[in-house]
């Protein structure tokens, strides 16, 4: 009886060995996004910003440097999100993208910058920014 609780033990030993620690959140590493929207010019939109580690530190000497993100759109409060333009970001985690004014019909838009998760990170969301037309004020 003795040998077989040391072999179970033995054989139980070995498949946690083999199955090494489970890939864990916590090996990945969490970053923040800070985007700044500017209106260099009437009707030119532009959204700025920097991928940061989640501290609000640069992104470990620039760990999210050249890699992709994905600008989202949404284009109604109750409407979802999709994908309106993938992208890289600098050699200093920074990016910088034009966004296109409102259509005629349009009354007001969002956007927001993804960093979708991976074996090196974990997914990241920024802030919306919404375009939307000035409203005359009743004078």
């Amino acid at each position: 009886m003795p040998a077989r609780l040391l072999m179970i033990g033995v054989v139980v030993a070995v498949l946690l060995a083999l199955a090494g620690p489970a890939a864990g959140a916590s090996d990945r590493l969490e970053l923040s996004i800070l985007v700044t929207p500017k209106e260099p010019h009437p009707d030119v939109f532009v959204l700025k910003g920097q991928v940061l580690a989640a501290d609000g530190q640069p992104s470990r000497s620039g760990a999210y440097a050249r890699s992709r993100a994905i600008l989202q759109r949404r284009n109604c409060g109750s409407c979802k999100w999709f994908a309106f333009e993938r992208f890289e970001t600098d050699r200093d985690s920074r990016f910088k993208l034009h966004v296109p004014d409102l259509a005629p019909d349009e009354k007001k838009v969002c956007y927001r910058v993804k960093v979708p998760r991976s074996t090196e990170v974990e997914r990241a969301l920024s802030e919306r920014h919404c375009v939307a037309p000035i409203q005359p004020t009743g004078g």
